[in-house]
């Protein structure tokens, strides 16, 4: 339950509601990071690609998929998703990645805004120190995903109240 509050203000757009007689494709588009779920509604696995144009997203991204915790790299038109098991969907946070000249919060695993909401601030303190800034209700404990200016993704034990 924790890892749905708070509750997003804006809800995701099905962009594909009259195509199919179920929407596979949502997207909650954000200035700083997208969210994106593909959903698999049918009985049998099915291959699923991202396609960053399709979305109306340009320029490479950052992509962490939320439910097997990984961060799956960058990509600036279309990345291979795989199987998706059947009644399964990937959740992903989609976020631009540009000039990095800073390190990027790209993903979390105990919200499902990943960084959306409630996120403040990141900074690298002395000895290259990252000290993330949250502001989420609730007692929280979890990792988080970054990816340094260098290119490098640390994966970071957070915990806070």
């Amino acid at each position: 339950m924790m890892k749905m509050l708070p509750l997003a203000e804006e809800a995701a757009e099905p962009l594909d509601l009259f195509i199919r007689e179920f929407p596979e494709v949502f997207l909650r588009r954000g200035e700083d990071k997208s969210l994106l779920a593909l959903f698999n509604w049918t009985d049998r696995a099915k291959k699923m690609k991202l396609e960053l144009r399709k979305l109306g997203l340009s320029g490479p991204h950052h992509v962490f998929e939320f439910w097997s915790k990984k961060y799956m790299g960058v990509t600036d038109n279309s990345m291979d998703l795989g199987m998706v098991p059947p009644h399964a969907c990937r959740y992903m946070a989609l976020t631009p990645a540009g000039d990095q000249k800073k390190p990027v919060l790209v993903g979390l695993d105990f919200h499902l805004g990943m960084g959306t909401q409630g996120f403040e601030k990141l900074e690298v303190g002395p000895e290259g120190r990252m000290n993330i800034q949250m502001s989420l209700p609730g007692k929280r404990k979890g990792k988080a995903w970054v990816v340094t200016a260098e290119g490098e993704v640390r994966e970071i034990e957070m915990e806070f109240k």
